[in-house]
């Protein structure tokens, strides 16, 4: 919750290893 974007609980649910997290917060960034 530190990256300075919302995600919501769903989404966090779908993030299942750090890589994944990465690319989502990329994408986020985007």
């Amino acid at each position: 919750e530190e990256f300075g974007s919302e995600i919501s609980d769903s989404q966090a649910e779908k993030i299942l290893t750090v890589g994944d997290a990465i690319k989502f917060i990329e994408s986020k960034s985007n």
